[in-house]
């Protein structure tokens, strides 16, 4: 009898253990598969309003639970482990898969994953032409870093423009490529004030076709705006401009979809 009730304990321990373990398996699969990404070269994030409450601490299968939590949290776009303390990072963060980290405020992690799926072509080490950004904080090279934060940002992970006359942010991909779409994430509706891309193979703008053109001030914060051709167009510079008078253009992020 007690051998048996001893194989009948360790058959049950078996069979619990087998379900944790086809259950994080599965998660995993979802994490990775259905629901994210994984952010391939991310080292550290930064400290900033998108956080969503404190870091937690997770015993077990870290990546698939901090993922199960971030699927479960209708607010969670961005989540990142710390496989050193055991902690699961999640985030209200708009994040492509060309961030690689912060440059200040920051946390460091081991792996992250967003939500964010799009065929975005654009890299950091893209060539940038800009208006001279309005100081260090806000750099040219910030719309491009993969990382959006539309609640605000402590760390200012953007770029805007010194005041001027009609700022532009201008990508060289260098060679031409077909563009679908063009997504900016914008700050302030004042900073994003008729706004005009162009693409073409010139780097001189005004002798590029226009791609898409959006009149007026939108009426939100922190938003991201879908700008699209009557059809797809090809060009090697891509560039977006304020059409406005001694003002600012603030981006966030720009996203090329191809």
């Amino acid at each position: 009898m007690i051998g048996r009730e001893k194989m009948q304990r360790g058959g049950s321990i078996f069979v619990t253990a087998l379900l944790v373990s086809c259950w994080a398996l599965t998660v995993r699969a979802l994490i990775e598969t259905k629901s994210f990404i994984k952010v391939p070269n991310a080292t550290k994030i930064p400290l900033d309003a998108c956080f969503i409450d404190s870091p937690t601490v997770i015993i077990g299968n870290l990546v698939a639970l901090c993922g199960s939590m971030c699927i479960n949290n209708d607010q969670c776009e961005f989540f990142c482990t710390d496989e050193t303390t055991n902690r699961c990072f999640l985030s209200r963060a708009v994040v492509s898969a060309r961030y690689t980290e912060a440059t200040t405020a920051t946390v460091a992690i081991d792996a992250c994953y967003s939500t964010l799926k799009i065929r975005d072509v654009i890299r950091q080490s893209a060539n940038v032409t800009a208006s001279p950004s309005y100081d260090s904080t806000t750099a040219v090279a910030k719309a491009l870093d993969g990382y959006y934060c539309p609640d605000g940002s402590t760390a200012w992970e953007v770029y805007l423009s010194s005041q001027g006359d009609n700022p532009y942010y201008q990508i060289d991909f260098l060679e031409p490529i077909r563009v679908i779409e063009t997504r900016i994430a914008f700050i302030y509706p004042g900073w994003a004030s008729n706004v005009q891309i162009f693409l073409g193979n010139y780097s001189v703008f005004s002798q590029n076709p226009t791609f898409a053109y959006r009149p007026g001030i939108p009426s939100t914060n922190y938003f991201i705006e879908s700008f699209l051709p009557s059809e797809p167009m090809v060009g090697r510079y891509l560039t977006v401009i304020a059409e406005v008078s001694s003002w600012f253009l603030g981006i966030g992020e720009i996203y090329v979809l191809v």
